[in-house]
């Protein structure tokens, strides 16, 4: 049995201990100490990580009230000194209390059941037993959380060794396991039988920020982040609203009135684009119709693939002819035959690769892509030397 320092003090960092096993598998090694202040794998958060002398703890995983220590070298000594990753630590004590609190204030509220728990490396989610919960609602529950936080309530451990007497606790949730319960109650907000980490006072989970929902199956899921992790996300989110705020000469109130005039703006610079676009495709249909010949073959230097589709199909319904038309500034090309005169794709098998680019095609139609805008060139150039 591995002592559990953590039980009795969750905020020790340091200590000293005896390695009193060591086993080695599949590459990996694995320390058992006399005692540990390594909070285990386990109830839907990460294992605390540090330092074993000089050795990396990568993680910890209890087994039949053993602690097994994966680290990145084995020490030289048996007699080691222990350093707990204190931001691990808090990180996971913040998210884990916090998953408590929100959950506590969601069943009392709208009774709804978290049936689900994930602590994830930046975001942790909650699967909530109701199909749906509204934006409103959520704001509320969110509002509520943090003034349990506000509040500083006391986080109690209680440790009993049966069901009937953690029943007696008012847990929210049927507790699974017959003996070694660990009840965590929170005052007036939460409690629950659970085997993970806790600060001593709400307080310390800082702040509960709820990211977004979305259904899964027939539940709801939320995202959200607590302590640290809201500092960081504000911080983030604070950062691309003062970047916005100064390219769109906008104060943060006025931000999104701001980039709506502005979209509103480029959607009818894109509609007149368009139209430009339009009428000129049109004149080029046109002016190739009026040349009336048998073979075009042309690179557009200004002019998008998908326009280059639309005159090929437009020239074709007018004209009986050879097309090669290209977009230089996409490097692609393409073929129609409505001669019935020439195979266009095996000109482009027989071809292309020696002018590095790719595609193919039908007897009728062929397309590809080029490298280079200077290969394109110079497929173009081949093709029409052979070509009819």
């Amino acid at each position: 049995m591995t002592i559990k320092l953590y039980e009795n003090d969750m905020y020790l960092k340091e200590v000293d201990a005896k390695i009193t096993e060591i086993i080695e598998e599949k590459n990996a090694i694995f320390l058992v100490l006399d005692k540990s202040i390594f909070f285990p794998l386990g109830g839907g958060q990460p294992s605390d990580i540090g330092y074993i002398e000089n050795s990396k703890v990568l993680e910890v995983i209890e087994k039949n009230g053993k602690l097994y220590h994966r680290v990145e070298k084995k020490p030289i000594k048996d007699n080691v000194h222990l350093v707990l990753d204190w931001n691990r630590r808090l990180d996971n004590m913040q998210q884990h209390c916090g998953e408590h609190i929100l959950s506590g204030i969601i069943l009392k509220e709208i009774n709804g059941h978290n049936k689900g728990f994930h602590m994830g490396k930046d975001i942790v989610t909650i699967d909530i037993d109701l199909p749906s919960i509204g934006g409103t609602l959520l704001k509320e529950i969110e509002k509520k959380a943090n003034e349990a936080i506000y509040k500083n309530a006391l986080v109690n451990i209680y440790n009993v060794n049966s069901k009937d007497e953690a029943s007696k606790y008012g847990v929210r949730k049927e507790v699974t396991v017959e003996k070694d319960i660990r009840i965590v109650s929170i005052d007036g907000i939460d409690t629950v039988a659970c085997c993970g980490s806790h600060p001593r006072r709400t307080g310390e989970v800082g702040l509960i920020k709820i990211l977004k929902v979305e259904k899964n199956k027939n539940m709801t899921r939320i995202h959200f982040v607590c302590g640290n992790r809201a500092l960081k996300d504000y911080k983030l989110k604070s950062d691309i609203i003062s970047e916005l705020s100064k390219k769109y000469s906008s104060s943060a109130e006025n931000l999104l009135s701001k980039m709506a005039k502005k979209e509103e703006k480029n959607e009818l610079i894109k509609q007149k684009y368009t139209e430009l676009k339009n009428r000129f495709n049109s004149l080029e249909v046109e002016t190739l119709f009026n040349e009336n010949k048998n073979k075009y073959i042309k690179i557009y230097n200004d002019m998008d693939f998908n326009d280059i589709e639309y005159i090929s199909k437009k020239v074709h319904e007018k004209i009986k002819c050879l097309t090669v038309f290209a977009s230089a500034n996409e490097k692609r090309i393409l073929m129609i035959d409505g001669l019935d005169s020439n195979n266009c794709g095996k000109f482009f098998k027989e071809n292309i690769r020696d002018f590095n680019g790719k595609g193919g095609g039908s007897i009728n139609i062929a397309q590809g892509k080029f490298e280079s805008e200077e290969d394109l060139r110079r497929f173009c150039e081949k093709a029409d030397e052979i070509l009819n």
